[in-house]
C-alpha cells in the first residue's frame, strides 16, 4: 500500500496515462447538460477500452489512498495544473462506482463544496458530478438559486439541476 505522501505522483500518472489519451473532446464545452454527461456516449465519450483504462486508473488511486473519497486529491490535481476540471469530473463520476461505499463519502465532500461555494474549481466539479448536489430538493433549490446569482458561469447547470430533479 502506498502512502498519502505519494499523492501528487499518483495523480500525475493517472492524469498522464488515464485522462489525456482517453478524452476525445471537451464534453462540457460541447454542451453536456445533465449529471453524468461528462462521461458521454458514443464517439465523443468514454467507451470500451478507454473506459476500462479510466476505471483502472481510478482503482489505482483508490487503492493508493485506501479511501473511497478521492475528491480532494483530484481537485488538488486541477489546482496544480495536472488535470482539467472536465477530466476531474469524468474521474470522479467513475470513482463513485468504484469505491466500497457507492460514493457516499465522496458525495459528502461534493455536497460540502456546494454548500461552501467558495472555490471555483471544487464548485464546478461538484455541480457537474453525475449525482444531484445536496441531499434534498429543497436544500438544492435554495443553494443553487444563490449560486446561480453569484456565479453566472454556473447559472445554466444550476437551472438544469433545479428543473430536472424530481420532488424529494
Amino acid at each position: 500500500m502506498r502512502s498519502i505522501r505519494t499523492a501528487p505522483s499518483v495523480v500525475a500518472v493517472v492524469v498522464a496515462h488515464g485522462f489525456r489519451p482517453l478524452l476525445g473532446s471537451d464534453r462540457l464545452a460541447a454542451g453536456a447538460s445533465a449529471p453524468g454527461d461528462a462521461l458521454g456516449d458514443g464517439e465523443a465519450g468514454l467507451c470500451g477500452a478507454h473506459l476500462e483504462q479510466v476505471i483502472d486508473r481510478v482503482d489505482d488511486l483508490l487503492d493508493a489512498h485506501d479511501a473511497d473519497d478521492v475528491a480532494e486529491i483530484v481537485a488538488g490535481a486541477v489546482d496544480a495544473g495536472q488535470a482539467s476540471v472536465e477530466q476531474a469530473i469524468v474521474f470522479l463520476n467513475v470513482a463513485v462506482w468504484s469505491g466500497t461505499d457507492k460514493g457516499a463519502s465522496m458525495k459528502a465532500t461534493l455536497d460540502g463544496w456546494v454548500r461552501q461555494a467558495d472555490d471555483a474549481v471544487r464548485l464546478g466539479i461538484a455541480l457537474h458530478h453525475e449525482c444531484y448536489p445536496l441531499p434534498t430538493r429543497a436544500e438544492m433549490d435554495a443553494r443553487l438559486s444563490e449560486i446561480a446569482l453569484r456565479f453566472p458561469e454556473h447559472r445554466a447547470v444550476c437551472e438544469r439541476h433545479i428543473a430536472d430533479r424530481p420532488a424529494s
